[in-house]
C-alpha cells in the first residue's frame, strides 16, 4: 500500500527517477522548476537540488550510464522545437555538477546508452 507519510514534495511536477546503486539516494526530476531533487529514501527529505542549464526545459527523467559515474537528464524543450540532453557529473557525490548539455530530437522522452563505458 501506498504510505502516504513518505510523500516527497520536489518543488513541482516529479518526473521519472533513479536509484543509486547502493539505494543511498534516489535522483528525481521536477518539471516546472526544471531541477533534479536528491532524496534520501530512509527519511524522505530532499537532501539538495542540482539546478539544470536554462537550456534543459520540461525536465522528464534521469537516467544513470554505466560505470554510475555520471547521469543524463532528459529534457522534452517545447514539444515544437529540440529538446535536449544534459549530462551530470557525480564523480564528487557531495556536488553534482552539469558538466554538458546537446540538443536532440522534438519531444524527446527516454535514452538508451549503446556502446558506453568505463
Amino acid at each position: 500500500a501506498m504510505d502516504e507519510g513518505r510523500t516527497v514534495d520536489v518543488g513541482g511536477v516529479p518526473g521519472f527517477g533513479e536509484f543509486l546503486p547502493d539505494g543511498s539516494e534516489l535522483l528525481v526530476p521536477s518539471q516546472g522548476i526544471d531541477i533534479v531533487a536528491r532524496i534520501d529514501p530512509a527519511t524522505s527529505a530532499v537532501t539538495d537540488v542540482i539546478d539544470l542549464p536554462e537550456s534543459c526545459t520540461a525536465v522528464h527523467l534521469v537516467k544513470l550510464l554505466p560505470g554510475e559515474t555520471h547521469a543524463v537528464v532528459i529534457c522534452e524543450g517545447d514539444h515544437v522545437g529540440p529538446g535536449t540532453v544534459v549530462r551530470i557529473s557525480l564523480a564528487n557525490p557531495d556536488a553534482p555538477v552539469p558538466e554538458e548539455s546537446f540538443e536532440v530530437g522534438v519531444y524527446p522522452d527516454d535514452l538508451v546508452a549503446i556502446g558506453v563505458g568505463e
